[in-house]
């Protein structure tokens, strides 16, 4: 985390890769060739959605990597960890209130 080329902005190149990459593809490929349990792919898939996000919106590694970086000796959840728990619970809320079937 502390590396002073964490803190540099991305090249336009790196960008432009970064905007290319393909979450869904590269998940595919990885199910393919390896057997990954579901928590493994989620966290993959929300680990490249925060590094596409973030470079998008001008974060350096540095920056993306404390959201997604634990504190206290590994004891605190991440920036990251809280709001996918948040996002889960909203869900749960969602599901009870079965208010999509109402749209339906």
């Amino acid at each position: 985390m502390d590396w002073e080329q964490s803190k540099l902005p991305f090249s336009k190149s790196m960008l432009n890769y970064i905007e290319k990459m393909d979450i869904l593809e590269d998940m595919k490929n990885l199910c393919q060739n390896i057997k990954l349990r579901d928590k493994c792919l989620k966290n993959y898939r929300i680990s490249n959605l925060v590094l596409k996000i973030g470079a998008m919106n001008g974060l350096t590694l540095h920056q993306i990597g404390k959201i997604m970086y634990r504190t206290g000796f590994g004891e605190k959840p991440s920036m990251v960890e809280k709001l996918v728990e948040k996002a889960n619970e909203v869900n749960k809320l969602f599901e009870k209130s079965n208010i999509f079937n109402k749209f339906s």
